[in-house]
């Protein structure tokens, strides 16, 4: 008997009616694309839309078990209602009243954020200034023809802006070759994070290089080293501004990586004509060494914002990754904090660099660090 007879009859076979359960069973997560004419639209359903609240909330719960996170199952059980309907989560009965304002202020305050997400901001924000000064600041060497095999008669003219071309284009074609490689792997393995911090002490470590170099190969080698990061900066710094914004200023702040650097950029140029007026063999030294000093900064500051969520559920740190999204302070830790002179908080920072070297850098696992102001708090 032919299958399509069975159909017809009503007695399909086993397996077949076995499939069509499993498939029932297994579609409640499942975010299954509108379809018209055999062809795939870019709107798809929410694949908690359709999700009984009993196996919600159970999912949750295994979840919370599952990660150690018993202690703020209610939290994720909320979360759960509201991202399974977002136009409706006001009216549901298991928030509270603080919880419904903070799910308005979303939309009508989109700039009332944690002071973590501008401190990134900045941080992203000199990270770009990095990318536009590193591009710029050779004009002027180029410019003045102060480099040390631009006279002198070692090279002849043509030979000389052969080797000028080279070692102008030395971080792109190191960038094109090797450097845009490296950026999927690092991402992977030291996250969003370690690679801005290891991007820009390279770069801080180039400038040092090109600023001391003693002959046009040692340049290029410099300038090459340089290009290996250029590329994993550009595009690791947008997205991790992205990943760590809320949607509605999402856009604000990544787009915020070309303006800086086009303001870096500007520095560039300054740079140049600032020690252009100096004697020609410290004067190009002083300015490709000169942008040694914003990638430092972004060093410093880096590891004191937070790593990304996704990276660290990737990597089945789901309780780091909650954690991370706990970046703001309440308005009595607030006062505490700023209650604290300026010198204070940097003698705190200068104290812990070898715990953050050892925790972020060489991996170690250390006891965490107290906070600032519960350390004065201690000592009082």
């Amino acid at each position: 008997m032919s299958q399509s007879n069975l159909k017809k009859e009503g007695t399909l076979p086993e397996t077949e009616t076995r499939e069509k359960t499993e498939q029932a069973d297994s579609s409640d997560y499942d975010a299954a694309p509108t379809t018209q004419g055999g062809k795939f639209h870019a709107v798809f359903e929410n694949p908690l839309a359709n999700v009984p609240r009993d196996q919600l909330f159970s999912d949750v719960e295994n979840f919370c078990r599952k990660w150690n996170l018993m202690d703020h199952i209610d939290t994720f059980k909320k979360g759960a209602l509201v991202s399974q309907n977002k136009e409706t989560a006001l009216d549901l009965s298991e928030l509270d009243d603080d919880e419904r304002e903070a799910l308005r202020r979303e939309k009508t305050h989109k700039w009332s954020q944690p002071w973590a997400l501008y401190h990134l901001t900045v941080m992203c924000s000199v990270a770009a200034a990095v990318q536009g000064m590193d591009e710029t600041v050779n004009n002027g060497t180029w410019r003045f023809k102060i480099l040390p095999y631009s006279e002198g008669g070692r090279f002849s003219e043509g030979m000389a802006d052969n080797i000028t071309g080279l070692v102008v284009g030395a971080p792109y074609l190191a960038c094109a070759i090797l450097g845009c490689w490296l950026t999927e792997p690092f991402n992977r393995y030291t996250g969003r994070r370690g690679t801005i911090f290891i991007s820009c002490f390279i770069a801080a470590v180039a400038s040092i290089w090109e600023g001391v170099a003693n002959s046009w190969i040692n340049l290029f080698m410099a300038r090459f080293v340089l290009g290996l990061w250029i590329g994993s900066k550009s595009s690791t710094v947008p997205v991790y501004a992205a990943e760590c914004s809320p949607a509605p200023i999402r856009g604000a702040l990544v787009m915020m990586w070309q303006m800086w650097t086009a303001f870096g950029i500007m520095l560039g140029n300054i740079m140049g004509v600032a020690f252009g007026s100096l004697e020609p063999n410290l004067a190009w030294r002083l300015m490709l060494g000169s942008t040694v000093v914003l990638p430092l900064f972004v060093c410093a500051q880096v590891y004191y914002c937070p790593e990304l969520p996704r990276w660290l559920i990737q990597h089945d740190k789901v309780d780091k990754a909650f954690r991370s999204f706990k970046v703001a302070l309440t308005l009595e830790e607030l006062d505490q904090v700023f209650s604290v002179p300026t010198w204070k908080h940097a003698s705190y920072q200068i104290r812990n660099t070898v715990w953050h070297l050892r925790v972020w850098i060489f991996r170690q696992k250390l006891q965490p660090l107290p906070k600032l102001h519960e350390e004065e708090d201690m000592k009082a």
